[in-house]
């Protein structure tokens, strides 16, 4: 699971230049505009902010810059991610989707550097409600996901045409789950961790 690097704004540009305990952090400056209460930009080093403030924070439209590269684009509230944005992964992962209090949350896409993919709903930066994960091969699962991992009902589609029906428990099978096999007649079977206990 994607885990967003940065929640808060403001310790991230602080942070930008410490390279040892006992240094200072760089002072953040207003370079442009009102960095209090209108529109400016702000930064530390190679990291900065330009967008809307209001009593000295990101709030509103605005975009966050480190080494010349947008990494964040989008709404901010208190300083922090909030409501509709998108975020780019040092390795090249892109979120598009909602944001509360600086993490994933709501409806929301992340396309993996690795090729993967998930559509769906987000709870505090997990994958948590109805989604579809993609992965690299074409395979795909659709259904109930909480705190990361299938939970729920769901079912799993291989990239070969293999499809199993059921519950999944912390992302494996467990309990009954239909499968239905490339030529081969379908079946119920019962599982426990993902794998088949015995045929119904």
């Amino acid at each position: 699971m994607k885990v967003l690097p940065v929640s808060i704004l403001l310790p991230v540009l602080m942070a930008v230049g410490c390279s040892g305990l006992g240094s200072e952090p760089p002072a953040l400056r207003c370079t442009v505009g009102d960095c209090i209460n209108g529109t400016g930009r702000i930064g530390a080093g190679e990291v900065y902010y330009s967008g809307r403030f209001k009593d000295g924070l990101p709030e509103g439209k605005g975009a966050l810059y480190q080494g010349g590269t947008e990494i964040y684009s989008g709404d901010f509230r208190g300083g922090q991610f909030h409501g509709s944005g998108i975020y780019r992964f040092k390795d090249g992962s892109v979120y598009r989707g909602n944001f509360q209090n600086g993490r994933f949350h709501g409806q929301g896409e992340l396309d993996l550097d690795s090729g993967n993919s998930y559509r769906g709903q987000f709870r505090n930066g997990q994958y948590h409600g109805s989604g579809t994960f993609v992965y690299l091969d074409g395979s795909r699962y659709v259904g109930e996901f909480q705190k990361g991992h299938p939970e729920g009902k769901g079912r799993f589609e291989s990239y070969s045409g293999a499809l199993i029906k059921g519950e999944f428990q912390d992302g494996s099978l467990n309990g009954e789950a239909k499968v239905e096999l490339p030529g081969e007649p379908a079946f119920t079977g019962r599982f426990e961790n993902g794998q088949l206990k015995e045929i119904l």
